[in-house]
C-alpha cells in the first residue's frame, strides 16, 4: 500500500506565499509548467471505482501517479497515492496505450511548491496552481496543519475543495455554458 494523501485545494486571487520571508516558508521548486494525461480503460474501470492513473510531465522530470478510491474524511481529500519517477514520459504513456490504457483527460498548469513548517510542529506542502479555470492552492498535509495555514494567510472563508481538477473544471464549463473538454492553456499560457 502507498501513502495516504491528505490534501484540499483553496480558490486564491494570487499566491499568499510570493516573496514572503518567514523562515517556516521555504520554496522547494519555483514556477514550471506541469502536462498532465490521466489514463483509464477503455471500459472506464478506473474512473468508476474512483481511482485515477495519472503522467505528469514537468520540464525535464516525469511522474507516474496511482491514486486510489477516496477514503472518508470530513473536510479533506484523502486516498492511497502510490507514485514514482520517470525518466521519459512520453514513453510511458505509449507503454500504457499498449497496455489498453488510453489519456481520457489532459491538463496543464503552472506550479509553485513549497514547505510550511509552524511553530506547533506542523509541516505542510503547499503548491500554488494557476489553471485555465483560475488560480488554486493545494495544501497537503494533516487537517491540523490545513486549518493552521488556513488562519495564518486568513483563507478560512474561502471555500475547501475536495475535488480533482477535472471534476473542477467540469463545473466551470458547465458554469461557462462551453463543454467540457481537457484544460488546457491558449496558445502562450500565462
Amino acid at each position: 500500500m502507498g501513502n495516504i494523501e491528505t490534501e484540499v485545494k483553496v480558490p486564491v486571487e494570487s499566491n499568499p506565499l510570493d516573496g514572503l520571508a518567514e523562515p517556516g516558508v521555504r520554496l522547494v521548486r519555483p514556477r514550471h509548467f506541469e502536462e498532465n494525461w490521466v489514463l483509464d480503460f477503455e471500459d472506464g474501470r478506473l474512473q468508476r471505482s474512483g481511482s485515477l492513473l495519472r503522467i505528469r510531465r514537468a520540464e525535464d522530470r516525469g511522474t507516474l501517479t496511482f491514486k486510489g478510491p477516496p477514503l472518508t474524511h470530513p473536510q479533506l481529500k484523502a486516498r492511497e497515492e502510490v507514485e514514482t519517477e520517470v525518466r521519459h514520459p512520453e514513453r510511458a504513456l505509449a507503454i500504457f496505450e499498449r497496455l489498453g490504457l488510453r489519456p481520457i483527460y489532459r491538463y496543464q498548469k503552472y506550479r509553485t511548491e513549497y514547505r510550511v513548517h509552524f511553530p506547533s510542529g506542523a509541516v505542510l506542502s503547499v503548491m500554488f496552481d494557476e489553471t485555465p479555470m483560475g488560480n488554486f492552492l493545494e495544501l497537503e498535509g494533516d487537517e491540523a496543519g490545513i486549518q493552521e495555514f488556513l488562519q495564518r494567510f486568513h483563507l478560512w472563508e474561502k471555500p475547501l475543495l475536495r475535488a480533482s481538477y477535472p471534476t473542477l473544471y467540469a463545473e466551470f464549463c458547465r458554469a461557462q455554458g462551453r463543454p467540457f473538454g481537457d484544460m488546457l492553456f491558449e496558445e502562450g499560457g500565462v
